[in-house]
């Protein structure tokens, strides 16, 4: 099933307008992959330029979401300066690394000597971020 399918699926399933006998004619999917859709064993259709750039904009982006999420990760610090070291995108990178900080920062004012691990390390993790793509 590719993923344009699904809208249309997920209407016909909520209408109630499929019947048993309807569902058990329907082929069932072959195995597909989650990201493109298309099945096992197959490549990915080559993407336009300009789409490939969005996408892999998305992954770094995903990546220092996951980096801001889980500190401690050996691929954390490199995941934020690769896209911060980007002159396209360091304004993005160093806002949402300072909001960020700004935001556990205030927690850890308001708990005191309650704040969580999570936190403190966050708070170092994100002030060293901030040094590093400021500084190269």
């Amino acid at each position: 099933m590719t993923l344009r399918a699904v809208p249309a699926l997920l209407a016909v399933a909520l209408s109630g307008s499929l019947s048993l006998a309807e569902d058990a004619a329907m082929p069932s999917p072959g195995p597909e992959t989650e990201t493109t859709g298309q099945p096992v064993g197959q490549p990915a259709p080559k993407l336009p330029d300009a789409d490939q750039e969005a996408l892999d904009l998305g992954r770094k982006v995903l990546a220092v979401k996951r980096a801001i999420a889980n500190p401690g990760a050996p691929a954390a610090m490199p995941s934020v300066t690769n896209l911060g070291h980007d002159s396209r995108y360091y304004v993005m990178v160093r806002g949402w690394l300072k909001q960020q900080l700004s935001a556990d920062q205030s927690i850890a004012d308001a708990r005191g000597k309650d704040t969580p691990k999570k936190i403190r390390d966050r708070i170092s993790f994100l002030t060293k971020a901030i040094r590093a793509i400021d500084l190269e």
